[in-house]
């Protein structure tokens, strides 16, 4: 099939399906590729959160004792970087614990 054809069934929508697959795997497939072999529910946004999940904090996840995401808050209100890293709050943390 000419580029035209398929140009014109894409359009028309009016989609037999040899035509269609046809089109699909002359326009440079991989040997053996089967366009319709795809699986139908592919959205791109993911599974989605799991119910029931316990959130973790960051301190918890660092194994620290003092508030990460406090020191992040202040970190980001106080101007001191138009970006600030997901490692900064709790590299600032961890030392500040060592030298307290």
């Amino acid at each position: 099939m000419s580029g035209q054809d398929c140009r014109q069934h894409l359009q028309v929508r009016l989609l037999p399906l040899a035509p269609l697959q046809a089109c699909l795997l002359s326009r440079s497939a991989p040997a053996g590729f089967n366009f319709l072999s795809l699986p139908a529910t592919m959205s791109g946004r993911g599974k989605g959160k799991t119910a029931g999940k316990k959130q973790v904090s960051r301190s918890s996840k660092a194994g620290l004792q003092f508030p990460v995401g406090r020191i992040a808050r202040y970190l980001k209100k106080g101007k001191f970087a138009t970006r600030i890293g997901a490692g900064a709050p709790v590299y600032l943390v961890s030392n500040i614990i060592i030298t307290a």
